[in-house]
């Protein structure tokens, strides 16, 4: 009997604090090749490398080929995915977001630095819209130029805490509303 109050314990407890997850997407624009990497408690839980290609968006795992994703945004699973993130967007709470990029064009200065301003005006943009919801969030904006080769690398890194409960509660809103939608459209 006790360890099934321990377990109980255990799940309450589970349910109630909130959890640490670290997100990163790195994304070179010029060679069509990024990373996306979750991580929970510092513990990496998902790490693919990604590309685009048409309306596809090719997963490489490790050693296997490339799942590819075809995107579309009239499917009932994108429904239920802006469902689903409208419902968690108030429930998350943002710690932390770095922003960095590294733009080159090894013949063209100007343009090099043309291409940072514009980015340096999207980061404080970024920045700015998140620091008018929330005044308590870390965020670095960095903007590295690199006049010798030719790169255009944009990487963002988050940190975010969230309820398990407000989690399985938009999940289960999303179901409802995604059924709702489905049902909707046979009748």
């Amino acid at each position: 009997m006790t360890i099934l109050y321990f377990l109980l314990a255990c799940m309450l407890a589970l349910v109630v604090c909130s959890v640490r997850i670290g997100a990163s997407v790195n994304y070179n624009i010029l060679q069509n090749l990024g990373h996306v990497r979750l991580s929970i408690f510092y513990l990496p839980i998902f790490s693919r490398d990604i590309s685009f290609y048409g309306k596809y968006l090719a997963v490489n795992k490790e050693c296997k080929h490339a799942l590819q994703i075809k995107i579309e945004i009239d499917k009932p699973s994108i429904q239920f995915a802006k469902d689903i993130t409208k419902v968690i967007k108030s429930k998350i709470y943002l710690s932390a977001i770095n922003m960095e990029s590294h733009i080159g064009f090894n013949s063209r200065a100007d343009i090099t630095a043309l291409v940072s301003g514009y980015v340096v005006s999207l980061f404080s943009i970024m920045q700015t819209t998140i620091l008018s919801h929330d005044k308590a969030v870390l965020c670095n904006c960095t903007v590295k130029q690199n006049y010798a080769d030719n790169e255009l690398k944009l990487t963002i890194n988050a940190v975010v805490y969230f309820s398990l409960y407000d989690i399985i509660w938009a999940i289960v809103v999303g179901i409802y509303k995604r059924r709702k939608y489905i049902y909707g459209q046979r009748y």
